[in-house]
């Protein structure tokens, strides 16, 4: 699914009335969420969770957004627990980073 967040900018021209739509393609990270959370084949999981990460740094658009929205520190969380459940070794320093990414971004929320 696309979610589209709508937010008003400061500019007056065009035929928008002032709002922008910025589409954020969340398909990835519920697919990987919901299979990690299900705990089905962590593995595929941390690869939609890794795709979808890779859309949010590969977008300027979405850069701002990722202090605006909780998803960003939720999909850094559930990176961090496929790699639990994966019981991956290799990829711990990662998922340390990832958690501190989570908690940064996760209270901006608060």
């Amino acid at each position: 699914s696309i979610t589209t967040t709508t937010t008003t900018t400061t500019s007056s021209g065009g035929d928008n009335n002032g709002i922008v739509a910025y589409p954020i393609d969340d398909v990835d990270h519920e697919e990987g969420s919901n299979s990690s959370r299900n705990g089905r084949d962590a593995a595929s999981a941390l690869v939609f969770l890794l795709e979808a990460d890779a859309e949010w740094n590969n977008s300027p658009a979405l850069h701002d957004w990722k202090s605006k929205v909780d998803n960003y520190g939720l999909l850094q969380l559930d990176i961090a627990w496929c790699y639990l459940l994966l019981e991956s070794l290799d990829g711990l320093d990662d998922a340390i980073r990832r958690l501190d990414v989570a908690e940064r971004a996760l209270r901006k929320q608060v």
